[in-house]
């Protein structure tokens, strides 16, 4: 499902996320992951809305551009506030556990998503 989102296939990747979403009321680790790919989808279609390209596997190297849908039933702007409510709820949930674990990795991972939220030129 994440291949989807990145690749802005999210028409495709969102029965899948719709079958997960009970994942946010289960364990850290999964309501975690859940919120950062949610949040990811958001974003992907923010970009898509906005014809940037797709993201990419590693966030570096984007894709081709795929035509936005006129279907689509939300703005760029929107998109783009769900997946930083999602993001923000996701540092929550990763804080905590970085604190159990004493480690960054979380807000690491999510900084890198906060800036790509912020170079979107809404």
């Amino acid at each position: 499902m994440w291949a989807q989102v990145v690749a802005c296939r999210l028409w495709d990747a969102r029965a899948g996320l719709i079958a997960l979403s009970h994942l946010r009321h289960a364990s850290p680790w999964e309501a975690l992951a859940y919120r950062e790919l949610l949040g990811e989808y958001h974003l992907s279609a923010a970009r898509w809305i906005l014809g940037l390209p797709p993201m990419g596997f590693d966030y570096q190297v984007p894709g081709p551009p795929v035509p936005p849908d006129p279907a689509w039933p939300r703005s760029a702007a929107e998109e783009a506030r769900r997946a930083r409510a999602l993001y923000l709820l996701a540092d929550r949930i990763g804080s905590r556990l970085d604190a159990k674990l004493r480690g960054r990795h979380s807000r690491d991972r999510l900084a890198r998503r906060f800036k790509l939220l912020d170079e979107l030129p809404l």
